[in-house]
């Protein structure tokens, strides 16, 4: 037997580590974790209790233990290391893991591990790249430069070599986007494509209010229980503005005859390589194992506004 620790959430306002027995002797494999990402928008719904009953079966994750109601063991991008190998998987944070081999798409040798824990994100960026069409000659806005928004951003940049304007209200975050030579002021009169990854209805309101006439808006937010508010009696109506969700769990239509699941997460890889460095930046907060339930029990109080990409290090 393994002595196992495991993150759960208790109820909205409290976040534990559980000890459990992992049995050695069975048809699964074992691996330690190395890190795993927190998608903290999603999380954070998760941790407050705030997703829709009527989700909360899609929602489900892979080794997902309890449900949404509580108690609940919840997390889905991880770094694991087996037999001095890594691969990537979806799984709760939990330091020792008994899964099945199905599970794992392994690391390319070489690869940072703390960026490879980005891939699942990655593979939403991936899908905000196909379903906003950008080209050259785009003009395009990212609202929020969280862990999604930052992500986005780098890749639009670095990867596809767009120009890109970056719209953010927390002064840290700016301040990196701008060292990373995003355009943050000065914008134009009007954008063709607005990504909003920011969870708030005024920085979606925002890119209502300057896109151009059949301007497309992506909104990867996920705004769980909440409701918003919003004024579609104006430009939305007259400039016949398109909004798309994009959300990570389908390819979009318009790629299903050529593209795959394997194949999303292997250009996911294969970008995180390819701007390694840039990627590693956004990386602003490393969190002990040990000290994981602190940080949820912060982040329901409205704490880490500061950080970009969270992960958790064991």
């Amino acid at each position: 037997m393994v002595q196992s620790k495991s993150l759960w959430h208790l109820s909205s306002q409290e976040s534990i580590l559980r000890d459990e027995a992992i049995p050695t002797e069975s048809s699964l494999l074992l691996g330690m974790a190395v890190c795993s990402n927190i998608s903290t928008g999603t999380e954070r719904l998760v941790a407050t209790g705030n997703i829709p009953k009527e989700l909360q079966e899609t929602m489900k994750v892979p080794y997902q233990k309890g449900d949404f109601n509580f108690p609940i063991q919840y997390g889905y991008s991880m770094i694991l290391e087996i037999e001095k190998r890594f691969y990537h998987l979806m799984h709760p944070h939990q330091d020792y893991c008994l899964i099945s081999e199905d599970s794992l798409t392994p690391i390319p040798t070489g690869m940072d591990l703390k960026v490879a824990s980005q891939i699942a994100n990655m593979e939403t960026v991936i899908n905000a790249v196909w379903d906003g069409k950008p080209t050259e000659i785009s003009k395009i806005l990212v609202c929020g430069f969280g862990s999604i928004g930052s992500l986005l951003a780098v890749t639009l940049a670095k990867e596809y070599n767009l120009d890109v304007y970056v719209k953010e209200s927390n002064p840290r975050k700016l301040d990196i986007a701008k060292k990373l030579g995003f355009k943050t002021d000065n914008y134009p009169e009007e954008f063709s494509i607005c990504y909003n990854t920011t969870a708030n209805e005024k920085a979606l309101q925002f890119c209502i209010d300057n896109s151009c006439e059949e301007g497309t808006i992506l909104e990867l937010s996920w705004y769980g229980n909440r409701s918003v508010q919003l004024n579609l009696g104006g430009r939305f109506h007259t400039k016949r503005l398109h909004i798309k969700s994009v959300q990570v769990s389908e390819i979009p239509i318009q790629k299903r005859d050529t593209e795959t699941y394997k194949s999303r997460k292997t250009k996911a890889i294969e970008i995180l390589q390819n701007h390694s460095s840039t990627y590693k930046k956004l990386i602003t907060n490393e969190i002990p194992f040990i000290k994981s339930p602190d940080f949820f029990n912060a982040l329901r109080q409205g704490q880490f506004q500061d950080t970009i990409i969270n992960i958790i290090n064991y």
